[in-house]
């Protein structure tokens, strides 16, 4: 084995893993070292060929750097002299960049490898003179990335730049790059008495105010031919904002700055310029036509009005103190031009019934988009300062998911537009050759991020972006011709539509004329037919207007014999002073009547609904009330059960019933007053009785079966109840008319259960007041319902 190949190859191994994994691992190799031979002087011999070197690669400059730290590693406890003077020399390390002979014109030279970086551990209070008079203080290479970039930290940069020894040279050193938000940068320059020029820039500070009146940051720097300018630069990242992920450093010659930001400067002027008038257009067109298709024009236009604003660092000037409206404007942006875009593609491509089901899949797109937006802003708004440091957040999640419904909307747009054409539907040609223009332009932005940041191929980057919005304003521009299309196809439509219209108004003129010619003599054959008609409908009409006034007076005449044919009231009252008869019959006569005898110390009282309403429920009620009488007056009967089963009899006998085919019938209640014996006896069929003891209202129901009717078996059937009154007590006998009525706010019956609560609320009243307050509640529930049914309530109180 070679003399020394196991130091060399371990030093190799020193050096790859110092670069990867940093200075813990030098300093554990450094341990392992020392118990070996140092090939100390290899290593000198190697590092005086690289410095003896005119302009060092980022190679060369790693290398060297590598060396340094191990001889000053092997050196530190065997030779103190030695160990100083290496260590002397990775301070003063050359972080240099030698002129070229000729600057490219409208190019920028990436140096920032070329710079020395000290981290500022005080938070800023460090000066540039401490910088320049500690000798303990020690540049390092420029390594620092999104991995170990402290948020809100201050950093210093050295830089030497060596003339090229033919002419003088003024230069343009931009730090940071588009996408970098340094929001304070302080550039010192050593001059004569050890005194600094020094000036300041920065994201947040008005182009008016910056050394080079622009948005990018530039410092010019006069770099004579045969010398050599140490400079220094402070920069430092607001910690309310995104942080930068790189330090990037850039010369330019000063004459291509000027000119490019002039040149900038218009293209942008122009570029805005169409795209707000294009957008207050349509937005009129909007406001005039009614049509939503020119809305989401509008707000694709204002999206990508936002996506520049945030690309070259308007909205920092437009809202300097509201982080939030900063952070969002990214996302925003995209909604507008993503969300817009699709439901321009949905109106202007009528994908809706064309492609019903890409339909929905454009929604579904939507709907996440939205939700991204939202989570975004959100997070973004209760979350704390991002760190580059801390990447997989959620606002990330949230961008990444909207980056990647941009990119599958692009595609979508295409997909379909071709889908709608092969459909036959014209306008889809401006629609994919405006998509086309936006695509192609995307391609030469991306292609020139290729170029510069991935083949190291020196292009400017501005001639890319204006191809870019090059291919926005074609987008947009056939959008605006292919609307031109829809709207005149529309035209056209309505027009021969139109002209259609009328000339079939034509031909059904015409045809009507005939029409109404043979019409207009059928009709006066007709007329004379209609008037015979109408002269002998003008007879019957008479006939029947005499028939009705005679059958009306006939059923008046009724009403006032079966008015006769009830109880006097006032004998009624003489009995039983406190009570009350609320009587509202549906027609002019009723079926539902009421009854009263007294028989010695017992009287016999009666609420009964005869089968039907009007003149047939009349005859039962007459038919009822004779036989009662017959019952109770003339046999002497003042059992309620036998007074229902008697005549329940009657009833079917008069009715041949068992011989026919009638089922007429009554529902009746039937109580019996002993004034001697102090107690009430009730019988039902079909109907209850409702009687109050001490605020309690109680219900006795009636039997199951009516009086008359097709049950044979009744006779001597019915269940009698008996109810003491030692205590004031209310009762009350009805019909099923009240209960049953519709009306209220829902018009549904009025219902027992409400009927009892009623009866409790006003029993404490007088009967006549009772009565009163019964009829109101019957009118007011009513309302303008008809009545259903007769309604018969008789209450007393003993």
């Amino acid at each position: 084995m070679p003399r020394g190949f196991l130091f060399y190859f371990l030093l190799s191994l020193f050096t790859f893993f110092s670069n990867v994994y940093g200075q813990q691992v030098t300093n554990h190799l450094f341990d392992s070292l020392k118990t070996e031979d140092f090939p100390a002087s290899e290593l000198e011999r190697e590092l005086k060929g690289i410095v003896s070197k005119s302009q060092l690669s980022e190679s060369d400059s790693t290398r060297r750097l590598s060396i340094l730290d191990s001889l000053i590693g092997f050196y530190k406890d065997k030779n103190t002299k030695r160990y100083n003077h290496f260590l002397s020399q990775k301070k003063n390390l050359d972080f240099k960049y030698i002129l070229p002979l000729r600057l490219p014109v409208k190019e920028h030279n990436n140096i920032s490898k070329n710079l020395g970086v000290w981290k500022d551990t005080t938070n800023g209070k460090i000066t540039i003179e401490d910088i320049v008079d500690n000798p303990q203080l020690t540049f390092s290479n420029n390594t620092i990335n999104f991995k170990n970039m402290e948020v809100g930290a201050y950093y210093w940069l050295r830089l030497k730049l060596v003339g090229n020894g033919v002419r003088d040279e003024l230069i343009a050193l931009q730090i940071g790059s588009v996408f970098e938000t340094w929001s304070e940068i302080t550039f010192y320059q050593p001059v004569e008495d050890e005194a600094f020029r020094v000036e300041r820039s920065g994201t947040d500070m008005d182009p008016e105010n910056k050394p080079v009146k622009q948005w990018r940051n530039y410092f010019n720097i006069d770099v004579p031919a045969k010398s050599e300018i140490i400079v220094y630069i402070r920069i430092h990242s607001n910690a309310q904002r995104f942080h930068p992920k790189f330090i990037y450093s850039y010369i330019q010659d000063t004459a291509s700055v000027s000119q490019g930001s002039e040149e900038f400067t218009y293209a942008q002027g122009i570029f805005q310029g169409i795209l707000w008038v294009m957008a207050f257009y349509n937005l009129l067109l909007f406001f005039i036509i009614r049509d939503k298709l020119y809305l989401y024009y509008v707000l694709m236009i204002i999206g990508i009005q936002l996506n520049v604003f945030y690309y070259y660092r308007y909205v920092y000037f437009l809202f300097p103190t509201s982080q939030l409206l900063i952070r969002s404007c990214i996302v925003i942006s995209h909604l507008f031009m993503i969300g817009g875009g699709l439901l321009f593609l949905k109106s202007f491509l009528n994908v809706k019934e064309l492609l019903p089901k890409w339909n929905k899949i454009i929604n579904v797109i939507n709907y996440i988009l939205v939700i991204a937006v939202i989570v975004y802003v959100a997070h973004n708004l209760i979350s704390s300062t991002p760190t580059w440091e801390n990447q997989l957040s959620l606002s990330k999640y949230a961008l990444i998911v909207i980056l990647a419904i941009a990119l599958i909307a692009s595609i979508l747009a295409f997909v379909i537009g071709i889908l709608v054409l092969r459909k036959g539907y014209l306008a889809a040609r401006y629609y994919l050759i405006a998509t086309s223009g936006l695509l192609l332009g995307a391609f030469f932005y991306a292609l020139s991020y290729l170029l510069i940041n991935g083949m190291g191929i020196k292009v400017n980057p501005d001639i890319f972006t204006y191809l870019f919005q090059g291919g926005v304003v074609i987008q947009l521009v056939f959008y605006a011709l292919g609307i031109g299309y829809q709207v005149n196809r529309l035209e056209r439509e309505k027009s021969d539509a139109l002209a259609e219209n009328l000339e079939l108004q034509k031909e059904t003129t015409t045809l009507l004329e005939k029409k109404v010619k043979q019409r207009t003599v059928e009709i006066e054959q007709q007329k004379e037919e209609i008037e015979a008609i109408n002269s002998t409908l003008m007879e019957q009409k008479g006939l029947m207007e005499k028939r009705n006034h005679d059958i009306t007076s006939s059923i008046n005449y009724a009403r006032r014999i079966q008015d006769a044919v009830l109880p006097d009231l006032r004998s009624f009252k003489r009995s039983v002073p406190n009570c009350f008869v609320l009587y509202k019959p549906r027609d002019i006569v009723s079926g539902d009547f009421y009854w009263f005898a007294q028989k010695e110390n017992q009287i016999v009282l009666a609420a009964a609904d005869c089968t039907g309403h009007g003149v047939p429920g009349a005859f039962m009620s007459i038919l009822g009330d004779s036989y009662l009488n017959q019952i109770v007056n003339l046999q002497g009967i003042t059992k309620a059960d036998s007074i229902l089963s008697r005549l329940h009899g009657q009833i079917r006998r008069a009715l041949r019933q068992s011989s026919t085919e009638n089922k007429d019938g009554m529902d009746i209640s039937i109580c019996v007053i002993d004034l001697e014996q102090k107690h009430v006896t009730f019988a039902g069929a079909k109907r209850p009785l409702l009687y109050i003891q001490n605020a309690t209202i109680f219900e006795i129901k009636g039997d199951k079966h009516s009086v008359g009717g097709f049950h044979t078996n009744a006779e001597n059937s019915y269940t009698s109840h008996q109810v003491n009154f030692d205590k004031p007590t209310s009762f009350y006998i009805f019909s099923d008319g009240y209960v049953d009525q519709f009306g209220g706010k829902h018009n549904r019956k009025f219902m027992t259960k409400n009927f009892k609560s009623l009866l409790l609320e006003i029993h404490k009243e007088p009967m006549v007041k009772q009565r009163q307050l019964l009829a109101q509640h019957f009118e007011d529930w009513k309302g303008k319902n008809k009545q259903i049914d007769d309604v018969i309530v008789v209450g007393f109180q003993i």
